[in-house]
């Protein structure tokens, strides 16, 4: 007979306001993440040629972005997105470390100062490697940024003919954040 009541009296309240479900949308946020780490990466491949800084500085961006994430509360991530600890890894791994990382590598392009743009006369253009993998590359006078293959390597740039009179053309500028940019590179004829 006290089972009967019970079932009675938890009918009677199932549909009580108080008692309303909470409608779980960690998966769409879950999804975002996933987009945003799509976006992330794409644009991380794109910047990192234009940013003077090998793969241990993209590797220690990535590590302040996630630890950014991760400084956020789990409780805040509980009442939010009703997240549950692995949640909330998958979340800062997947969608909140690579967002952050190309953020940080756009606004440090973006918002560059002290630009630097000078001419360098080219000592002499050389072919490394071999089958597919042939990058061509200039040797500038005085052996500048010789250290630095994003902007010795001319796989990308224009060019048009090789003369006596050819100079490379090179601006770079300190970031926003202190990471320097390659903002032009290009060939230039001097009479």
């Amino acid at each position: 007979m006290n089972k009967q009541l019970i079932k009675k009296e938890v009918a009677t309240h199932s549909g009580d306001e108080h008692y309303q479900k909470v409608k779980n949308r960690s998966y769409t946020y879950l999804a975002f993440a996933i987009f945003a780490f799509f976006i992330g990466i794409g644009t991380i491949i794109g910047m990192y040629p234009l940013t003077l800084t090998g793969l241990f500085g993209i590797a220690q961006i990535l590590a302040g972005s996630l630890l950014a994430g991760f400084l956020v509360p789990f409780k805040w991530y509980q009442n939010w997105f009703h997240f549950i600890f692995y949640d909330v890894v998958v979340f800062n791994v997947l969608g909140l470390m690579p967002f952050l990382t190309a953020l940080f590598l756009v606004l440090n392009f973006v918002f560059s100062h002290n630009t630097v743009t000078t001419d360098y006369r080219i000592e002499k253009i050389y072919l490394e490697g071999e089958g597919n993998n042939v990058s061509h590359g200039v040797i500038l006078e005085g052996n500048a940024f010789s250290d630095e293959r994003k902007i010795v390597e001319i796989d990308d740039v224009e060019f048009n003919g090789f003369s006596e009179n050819t100079y490379f053309r090179v601006s770079v500028a300190d970031g926003l954040f202190g990471i320097q940019v390659v903002k032009n590179r290009e060939f230039i004829t001097k009479d």
